[in-house]
């Protein structure tokens, strides 16, 4: 049995976490465009998407707020059996919690996003960061 992942993106509000996870999502979509892909929710400011990825089901989760979708999504996830979970979370608190308890079912990979002050910086920043996820997820989805 393939060994379980979370990759977790977190930041305090507004640092483009989602932003961020989006691109990784794009990178994966583009590496394996026949990658059957299930919207959980219309795609928007945040997704959630559950793509197939050589029969190994990839979860992402880019609402990371207080109070939003994240811990129902988790539940989703581990219900169709994702062996890879990529999300964001806050710094602390709830959505940090939901992650944590996932442990040891789920190996936990934590990724820091910080504000950049000038927009080309962050924009850098995010595809350094998304690019590091996808690598991960590639090596998991190897191993």
């Amino acid at each position: 049995m393939k060994a379980k992942h979370v990759f977790a993106l977190y930041g305090t509000a507004n640092v483009g976490k989602s932003a961020t996870l989006k691109k990784v999502f794009a990178l994966l979509t583009d590496a394996y465009p026949t990658a059957p892909v299930q919207n959980i929710h219309p795609p928007g400011i945040d997704i959630t998407v559950v793509i197939e990825i050589d029969g190994i089901f990839v979860g992402i989760e880019s609402q990371g707020d207080p109070n939003g979708r994240l811990a129902e999504s988790i539940e989703l996830f581990k219900k169709v059996k994702c062996i890879i979970i990529i999300c964001a979370t806050r710094t602390r608190g709830g959505t940090v919690t939901t992650i944590e308890n996932l442990q040891p079912e789920f190996t936990l990979v934590w990724h820091h996003k910080t504000s950049e002050p000038q927009v080309n910086l962050r924009a850098r920043h995010d595809d350094v960061i998304a690019q590091t996820i996808f690598d991960q997820v590639q090596n998991a989805l190897k191993a």
